[in-house]
């Protein structure tokens, strides 16, 4: 810094600088009030407090004495409100209690020599609208499995309404009134279960109406109990040739005669097509021996997907399984004490004496439970995919 300079912000409003603008900062209130003269009169700092439905007050500054106006008018130009007044000062309050919700203009004038100062109050109102309507799942199977027995309807309201939803059939006739209730704007939801409702396509219909202001939207949802109890005959299986689990499969029951079509998937993508076919009415099963074009399936998690067609359309159903083929690790911690660790969850059996003992134990440390103290025994695991761990000998 030069010898005599003081540190200043200018460009000094960003960081300390030894720069020639101390001169001209100390001129720049001299030189607002030079500014200020010119262009009289002037009307400075307006300002509006407060919204319709409510008092609005309005203010501003004027450099003489002068008279002056309020004036606030609606959306089609029509003015609601008007004041006046003759100072330097502009103070007026809009009893705006009984004006309806909307977005008003207003305008502060001083006369033809002054600039008049303009603004909005208040918010336009929302135009009412059902947004987003949706149904999920789309096919619903009320048939006493657990499994999509009823569907959500999600809706949103983009202002506060009554809300009415009916049920209508294929060919538009009104079956019935599902519910009719004032709502607040916002996102809503209500559960449609079908009960008592035949199989079929329906509609379910959404009117909003809020004064003379009415708005519809329609969700379809299908019916079908064609599809029921789909089971995979165990949560793992392994395809090693062991002779334990090498296979899996996948049983369901039909209410009705349909063409149905088995695959395996993994994330969405086809591992292995299974069978295809127009089936009856009853129990159906299908079983899978872990082959795909490429060989034997991976170990990891995949779903048994069944996909079934008839008049009313086409509906995907799945159950999770995992292919497994390592078996569980069994580690000793103490033989007298009869504690082990187990790598994976897992049913365990203790030979001894003649007699053996099975319990199911979790991943991790455990400790096999026994009425009477034995010395001599033979234990072993086997995981959900009937995989053997190495047998453990006590000494």
């Amino acid at each position: 810094m030069a010898p005599g300079r003081r540190p200043c912000s200018g460009h000094r409003d960003t960081g300390f600088t030894d720069c020639p603008g101390n001169a001209l900062y100390a001129r720049l209130g001299a030189i607002a009030s030079q500014a200020a003269e010119l262009g009289l009169p002037k009307l400075y700092a307006p300002s509006v407090t407060g919204q319709p439905g409510g008092p609005v007050e309005f203010q501003a500054q004027l450099t003489a004495e002068l008279p002056w106006t309020v004036t606030v008018t609606d959306s089609l130009g029509l003015t609601v409100a008007t004041g006046s007044g003759t100072g330097a000062s502009v103070d007026w309050t809009w009893d705006a209690s009984a004006a309806a919700p909307g977005r008003y203009s207003w305008t502060i004038s001083a006369g033809e020599d002054v600039r008049p100062a303009t603004g909005f109050v208040g918010a336009a109102p929302v135009a009412l609208a059902l947004k987003s309507p949706s149904a999920k799942p789309g096919t619903i199977s009320p048939n006493g499995d657990g499994v999509d027995e009823r569907t959500t309807v999600t809706y949103t309201l983009s202002a506060a309404a009554t809300v009415t939803a009916t049920l209508r059939d294929a060919d538009g006739r009104q079956l019935a009134t599902l519910f009719s209730a004032p709502q607040t704007a916002g996102k809503h939801s209500f559960s449609f279960a079908a009960d008592g409702i035949p199989d079929g396509v329906y509609t379910i219909f959404l009117t909003a109406t809020e004064g003379t202001k009415t708005v519809t939207a329609s969700v379809p949802v299908t019916v079908d109990r064609t599809f029921s109890r789909l089971t995979a005959s165990s949560r793992a299986f392994s395809p090693n040739g062991d002779g334990r689990l090498d296979s899996i499969s996948f049983s369901f029951v039909l209410a009705r005669a349909a063409h149905v079509r088995v695959d395996v998937e993994q994330s969405g993508r086809l591992i292995a097509p299974i069978s295809v076919a127009d089936d009856l009415a009853g129990d159906q099963s299908v079983t899978w021996d872990g082959m795909t074009q490429q060989g034997r399936a991976r170990d990891g998690t995949y779903a048994g997907v069944v996909t079934v067609t008839t008049e009313l359309g086409t509906a995907p159903h799945s159950v999770l399984f995992r292919v497994d083929t390592v078996p569980p690790t069994l580690r000793a911690i103490s033989f007298r004490r009869r504690m082990f660790r187990l790598s994976e969850a897992a049913v365990v059996s203790l030979s001894t004496g003649g007699r053996v003992y099975t319990r199911s134990f979790k991943a991790g440390a455990f400790t096999f439970p026994l009425s009477r103290a034995v010395t001599a025994y033979r234990i072993t695991a086997q995981d959900a995919a009937g995989n053997l761990s190495r047998t453990l000998r006590s000494r």
